[in-house]
Order: C-alpha cells, then sequence, then structure tokens
C-alpha cells in the first residue's frame, strides 16, 4: 500500500483505532506500506469494531463476545461479571481493548495469504467477466460469494 492511502486508512479510522495500549500509529503505518498493493481494497473493506458499541456491551457483560473471546465472555456471565468487579473494570478497559483488536484484525489481514488469494481470483472472475461481454449475474454471485469467505 502507498504511504498516502496508509496515512488516509488511519486518518478515516483514528477513533476506531487509536489509543491502545499495543499497537502505535508508526507501527500501524509501517504493516499498511509494507503490504501488497493488491490488499488495499482487503484492508479498506475490514469491518472495524465501534469502540463506543464494545464500551455499551460492557454493562451487560457482552463485550468480550464483540470482540471475539467468546471463552472469556462465558466465564465472565457464569461468574456474574466476575462478582460485579470484573465487569466494573471492563467498562473502563473496553474502548482500549477495542482498538486493539481492530489493530490487530489489519495487521492479521495484512500478513494472511489466502486474503490476497481470494481476492486475485474475484479479480479474476471480474475479468473474464467484462472480457467476455457475458450477462453478470452468474460471475456477480461467484464474486458476492468470495467476498463472504473473506470473513468466515
Amino acid at each position: 500500500m502507498e504511504y498516502i492511502n496508509a496515512e488516509k486508512f488511519i486518518k478515516a479510522n483514528e477513533k476506531l483505532l487509536f489509543p491502545n495500549k499495543k499497537y502505535t500509529k508508526a507501527e500501524l503505518m509501517e504493516a499498511l506500506v509494507n503490504a501488497p498493493d493488491e490488499m488495499d481494497n482487503v484492508i479498506w473493506r475490514l469491518p472495524l469494531r465501534k469502540p463506543i458499541i464494545a464500551q455499551a456491551l460492557s454493562f451487560i457483560g457482552a463485550e468480550r463476545y464483540y470482540l471475539g473471546d467468546i471463552v472469556k465472555g462465558l466465564i465472565k456471565n457464569l461468574t456474574l461479571n466476575g462478582l460485579i468487579i470484573w465487569g466494573f473494570i471492563d467498562m473502563f478497559t473496553a474502548m482500549n481493548r477495542c482498538r486493539t483488536y481492530n489493530c490487530k484484525n489489519i495487521i492479521g489481514s495484512i500478513s494472511d495469504t489466502k486474503i490476497a488469494e481470494r481476492l486475485n481470483k474475484e479479480n479474476e472472475l471480474v475479468g473474464k467477466a467484462v472480457a467476455t461481454g457475458k450477462k453478470y449475474a452468474p460471475v456477480a454471485k461467484a464474486v458476492n460469494d468470495l467476498r463472504k469467505s473473506f470473513f468466515d
């Protein structure tokens, strides 16, 4: 990804990414700049979690599920939010954990070669459809199936 695009991405999503205690802007910028150019579309389409939603869910102990930590979410709920102490602490840390989750998701997606392979398949299908000039319905279905499989 070009430096300018990486900078635009960070600026557009800054509230969803920073501040957090694990990743700095420089680390994320370096990862984005070193990402292959074909990953640009994938990075821009990544579903980023909203910190304010994580904080709201922490009041009922559900932010762990929202951030993909199912086991800790179950333990937290079974212990009644850790006898309320765990739930109280999580109300103040949920936003930071959400931003860390988003940065980790971006960096993990960049290093995942399967995503780039799927994107290349998607581009091939679209290219074939445009080159042949045939109806786009079967190709559009195949492309949508590939897009759905990105985050499965």
